[in-house]
């Protein structure tokens, strides 16, 4: 199992965070006995190359609970649990993010790169004055200072 470690201490899983973490574990291993290495490396490279977004809806269905963030502003879709716990396809997420955008306070022209449904256009990755104006949103919508030291790590034209 993944352990998770705050500031420098492993902390132990709990029984919640093991439930997901078991399900992870046989999700990755099912079906790549042969080959277990490559299998692994096939799934990784689909959920963590653009499919992220697909993933973290896997496991909000699955588990009937938390929400689908976004982890800004570094482009990643992750799952996060009522206990505030984000994971995606490596277990817990332990990437960085200044902030963790639900998904439901994206437009969802913002996300036609993530869905990559054929008949949606894409937009070409989300422009870095839209994901500036969604952070400063989300920002104001939480009750939160916003940080632009998180712009910083925008390209200028991109993000992801």
């Amino acid at each position: 199992m993944n352990n998770r470690w705050v500031n420098g201490r492993k902390v132990e899983p709990t029984e919640r965070q093991n439930e997901v973490l078991g399900f992870l574990d046989k999700f990755i291993q099912h079906g790549v006995s042969n080959d277990k290495a490559h299998g692994v490396d096939v799934l990784y490279n689909q959920f963590m190359s653009g499919y992220c977004l697909h993933f973290a809806l896997m496991l909000q269905g699955l588990f009937q609970r938390g929400k689908v963030c976004l982890a800004a502003p570094f482009g990643h879709m992750v799952w996060m649990d009522d206990d505030g716990t984000c994971y995606d396809y490596g277990g817990f997420y332990d990437g960085e993010a200044y902030y963790f955008i639900p998904i439901d306070m994206i437009p969802k022209s913002m996300l036609t790169d993530f869905r990559h449904v054929p008949s949606e256009v894409p937009t070409a990755y989300i422009s870095k004055t839209r994901c500036i104006w969604l952070m400063k949103r989300y920002c104001d919508l939480a009750g939160i200072d916003y940080d632009a030291e998180a712009e910083r790590y925008l390209k200028p034209s991109a993000v992801r």
